[in-house]
């Protein structure tokens, strides 16, 4: 699970980009991080798989 920090307000997206829960985000700015993870997500699996396979 991918979670966005901002200061007191979270969102979390499962790796199948759906929405798993959010604290204070309106829908823009949900809809943004749903759409910078469906345009990274390679790259942040990437980041991921190297950051965590050493």
């Amino acid at each position: 699970m991918f979670t966005f920090p901002v200061p007191k307000v979270t969102a979390k997206f499962t790796p199948h980009i759906h929405l798993a829960n959010s604290t204070g985000l309106n829908q823009r700015q949900i809809r943004e991080a749903h759409f910078l993870i469906e345009n990274y997500l390679m790259d942040i699996e990437n980041a991921w798989h190297s950051h965590f396979s050493t």
